[in-house]
């Protein structure tokens, strides 16, 4: 999926750049690099053009450019998987992992992992431990694990620091620091309705249930600057 193939489908929708920019929340200097190459298709690229576009956008493409991105990350994630089946935590213990890896690292997942990666969750020695497995469990499809995530989102201060970071980095494209300082206090956002736009496509996002519910919770945050 390269950034020509997302202006084709937009073009075949009949959407300007402008209104897809309104939509998704993404402004048009962004969405023009996108489809000019000058910038990367990311995962929320393609999830956003894939919702607003419907049957205007080739779903084989689509899955073509996943398999793309889950390729980019597949050597790191095999390590890390490798890691967590030896049960040796040492690797999601060193530094953050990213949504990309995480999704790849989910798609993994087998039952049988999964009680550990619970365990380093919840009782993890260090919160990059437990973000980081927080992370990948709450993008394991089929095995029932959001509630565990969003519980330990509710009361571990920590983990839910650092994974709504990870959020507004992601969605509202912000460099890490800036999203770290937002996350600290209290959403001093410059542009608190982009960032309720984006954060409301969010929620939708059936791929990540910690992402979802950290979308939930800036966005009842978010509610006082927005004059709700």
């Amino acid at each position: 999926m390269t950034g020509t193939m997302l202006r084709e489908a937009r073009l075949r929708a009949g959407l300007s750049l402008s209104a897809m920019a309104t939509r998704t929340s993404y402004s048009v200097s962004h969405l023009s690099n996108v489809e000019r190459g000058r910038r990367p298709v990311t995962d929320a690229i393609l999830l956003a053009y894939d919702r607003e576009l419907g049957d205007a956008m080739d779903r084989r493409s689509v899955i073509k450019g996943f398999i793309a991105l889950s390729l980019a990350q597949r050597p790191l994630a095999d390590d890390i998987y490798a890691s967590i089946a030896a049960s040796d935590a040492n690797p999601l213990a060193e530094v953050q992992t990213t949504h990309a890896t995480d999704l790849v690292i989910a798609s993994l997942v087998e039952r049988p992992i999964v009680p550990k990666l619970r365990r380093w969750m919840t009782d993890g020695s260090s919160v990059v431990l437990r973000v980081n497995a927080a992370g990948i469990l709450a993008k394991v499809q089929g095995l029932d694990v959001g509630r565990d995530v969003a519980a330990t989102l509710t009361n571990d201060d920590e983990v839910r620091h650092l994974y709504t970071t990870a959020v507004l980095s992601r969605v509202c494209e912000l460099d890490w620091q800036a999203a770290q300082a937002v996350a600290r206090t209290s959403l001093q956002l410059d542009d608190p309705a982009t960032a309720a736009r984006r954060l409301s496509l969010e929620t939708l996002n059936s791929a990540d249930a910690g992402a979802r519910w950290c979308a939930s919770h800036l966005l009842r945050e978010l509610s006082p600057m927005l004059g709700a």
